[in-house]
């Protein structure tokens, strides 16, 4: 497991108390009022996707999906945030392409829409 642990000092998980499983652990959950629940989870792996960069971002988005089952919840949509260099260097907008064609892919696959990005 891979915890980031510069970003969760910066960030106040229990505002509201509302975290019921705190970040760092498979998939953080929230409770959004008194019937609604939201599992999320943030996923990377630079290392796989520099290597492969369509496996590695299927990769990614695969182990958060399965982070978020296994808080008893699931996946309906996700949100990417890909950061990449200067599209114009081709090798640069070549990872973007196949990045982006693993996440379509998988995103197709598991019926799980994009919802921002």
């Amino acid at each position: 497991m891979q915890v980031n642990i510069g970003f969760f000092p910066q960030y106040d998980h229990e505002v509201g108390i509302r975290t019921v499983i705190k970040p760092g652990f498979d998939s953080s959950v929230l409770r959004l009022g008194q019937w609604k629940i939201l599992s999320v989870k943030i996923d990377g792996n630079p290392k796989h996707c520099y290597i492969d960069p369509r496996q590695g971002a299927i990769g990614c988005f695969e182990e958060a999906c399965r982070n978020v089952v296994c808080t008893g919840a699931t996946p309906m949509g996700k949100v990417d945030h890909l950061q990449f260099g200067n599209p114009e260097d081709p090798e640069i907008f070549w990872t973007f392409m196949e990045s982006i064609e693993g996440i379509t892919d998988f995103a197709k696959f598991l019926n799980v829409p994009c919802v921002g990005g």
